[in-house]
């Protein structure tokens, strides 16, 4: 009966451990409104042109790197020049880290 119990054991820890480790490891989303690639956000070179659309990708653990610019939360992929609405804001997600200002050689090294 006490293996039982120490298996148990074992079992939870396993599982907390892992989902530790799948929540911990996030992605790199990348925002430039100048990239000319596939605006998916997976590099510069494919960067969002909206931060409206990586934030609405982002999950909790990831990392959102901002090139210089200028974005307004009004516009996003569905509306890129806008939808004139002045109230409009970015809604920030818990566990989701935003880095701006990259610009230059920082851009095409990556970092």
């Amino acid at each position: 009966m006490e293996k039982i119990a120490n298996l148990k054991i074992w079992v939870v820890i396993s599982v907390f451990m892992l989902a530790m480790v799948s929540t911990a490891a996030g992605q790199t989303i990348y925002v430039d409104a100048s990239a000319t690639g596939a605006n998916d956000g997976s590099s510069w070179m494919d960067a969002y042109w909206y931060l409206q659309d990586a934030l609405a990708d982002a999950q909790s653990g990831d990392d959102i790197l901002v090139a210089e610019g200028v974005y307004k939360p009004d516009e996003d992929t569905a509306n890129p020049t806008g939808t004139g609405d002045r109230t409009a804001t970015f809604h920030l997600k818990n566990g989701v880290a935003i880095y701006g200002g990259f610009g230059g050689d920082s851009i095409l090294s990556g970092t």
